[in-house]
Order: structure tokens, then C-alpha cells, then sequence
């Protein structure tokens, strides 16, 4: 498999369209952008029904990946390189130190109420980064 650097671990590289959720965790490799869409749709739904906020990650190739919450009318998104450790976290307009729960599988994760932003938006940075494999600028992104 292609990487983007040689000298990184094979553990650390995430196929591009890898897309990984839920418990045990599903996963399931998709191939469009299109794809990606109905699946995050199927995903984004299920939680809202059982009203438990997920994180899903998106492998952007390489070693960069995405999660982003679903279920929620707000939610985080996070961008991941593990080729050198750094990860930048969305930056919403919401205010306040209190944090909102999504879950990774059967494990409860937070985000703080600031990186929140609106699920429309999240979602289109999803799509861009799934075609250029970098963060999107309609997002306001801090290192955390």
C-alpha cells in the first residue's frame, strides 16, 4: 500500500474510504463520495433513533483520518495525522467549558461545547476532505 511517508508504521495508515463506527466496531470501505453520504446518512439516523451520539472516523488514505460525530444537530469533528502525532479539532461559535458526549464504539467520549459546530457543516468538511484529504477551510480548526 501506498503511504504517505515510507517510514511510517503500517499500523498507523488508514485506507482511503475506510470508514469505521459503532460497536465492535462496523466498519466498511466505501469507494465515492456519494457512498460516504447514504452511509454517514444510515449512521447519522440510527443514532438519532436511539438518541446516542456516535463518532464515526473516515480514513482519508495514508495516515490521515477524520472522525466526526453523528446523531446531533452539533457536533465535533476532529482531523488526525498519526504520521507525526497532531490532530486539530473544530472550533464552533457555541460558548461554555461544558462538554457533550458522543459515543466510540461501547466507550462514551466528550467534546467541549466550542468545538461544536453545525452538522451541515461538518458534514460538507467531510466530503472535502474525503476528495483532498486535507482539512477543510470551512472550518475554523485549533490544536488542542
Amino acid at each position: 500500500m501506498e503511504t504517505d511517508n515510507d517510514d511510517v508504521d503500517a499500523d498507523l495508515v488508514t485506507p482511503h474510504g475506510y470508514v469505521e463506527w459503532g460497536e465492535g466496531p462496523q466498519s466498511i470501505q466505501v469507494a465515492t463520495v456519494e457512498e460516504l453520504d447514504a452511509l454517514l446518512d444510515r449512521v447519522d439516523a440510527e443514532a438519532r433513533a436511539e438518541q446516542r451520539p456516535v463518532l464515526t472516523m473516515v480514513g482519508l488514505g495514508g495516515t490521515r483520518y477524520l472522525t466526526v460525530g453523528l446523531g446531533a444537530d452539533h457536533v465535533g469533528l476532529t482531523y488526525n495525522d498519526s504520521s507525526d502525532w497532531r490532530s486539530w479539532s473544530s472550533l464552533g461559535d457555541l460558548t461554555g467549558d461544558d462538554e457533550t458526549g458522543f459515543w466510540m464504539g461501547n466507550q462514551p467520549t466528550y467534546a467541549r461545547r466550542r468545538e461544536l459546530i453545525p452538522i451541515a457543516v461538518a458534514r460538507q468538511a467531510v466530503r472535502e476532505a474525503y476528495d483532498t484529504g486535507e482539512r477543510s477551510q470551512l472550518v475554523r480548526w485549533y490544536e488542542p
